[in-house]
């Protein structure tokens, strides 16, 4: 009875050390920047704002999994150093009146224990929603704060977006573009 009680006392005391903690976090921008090509010149748009929540298994100051996650990105948060006439073809293109969100929802991430996480999700633009495979590099902040980062090549037409034109189609844009992405979790 003895011997009983001490060790569930031990178990007691030693569990927490065993015990990953699972919390909720806040996705906070860094950056993420929209990179493509046209027949005339390259170019990028930069968002200007981002909102999610996810939900991570932390162990100290390591990401042991990601469980869940969701953002939101207001496509008229897209702004193009090219101005105005740039970033309405965006919104057309992205259809922003039907469409205000660019949305990602996770559902199968995979951490490979060496700072990368493979994750599958639901990516919806232009009102199409399309499953993707995302490869971010994980790094710890400190403070239990995460940064996610890395990028995703993926083609307008996949998701029914027509590549925009302008000058009466002389210029066109390419149909496959670049993002790249960098954000922060805190809790």
């Amino acid at each position: 009875m003895k011997i009983q009680k001490i060790t569930n006392l031990l178990l007691i005391l030693l569990l927490p050390v065993f015990v990953c903690s699972q919390e909720s976090y806040r996705i906070s921008l860094t950056k993420v920047i929209i990179k493509g090509t046209s027949n005339v010149h390259k170019w990028e748009s930069t968002v200007g704002q981002l909102s999610g929540t996810a939900t991570l298994t932390v162990d100290g100051e390591q990401l042991k999994s990601l469980n869940q996650a969701r953002f939101d990105i207001p496509v008229k948060s897209i702004k193009s150093p090219k101005g105005k006439i740039m970033d309405n073809k965006t919104y057309d293109a992205l259809k922003s009146e039907e469409c205000a969100n660019i949305s990602f929802l996770l559902s199968a991430p995979s951490p490979d224990g060496s700072g990368n996480l493979n994750s599958k999700g639901s990516l919806t633009i232009a009102c199409s929603t399309k499953a993707i495979d995302l490869t971010s590099t994980v790094k710890s902040l400190g403070n239990g704060e995460f940064s996610i980062s890395g990028s995703k090549k993926m083609k307008m037409t996949d998701f029914g977006i027509k590549p925009p034109t302008a000058l009466l189609g002389t210029m066109t844009t390419g149909d496959e573009i670049t993002i790249e992405y960098e954000v922060k979790l805190v809790k």
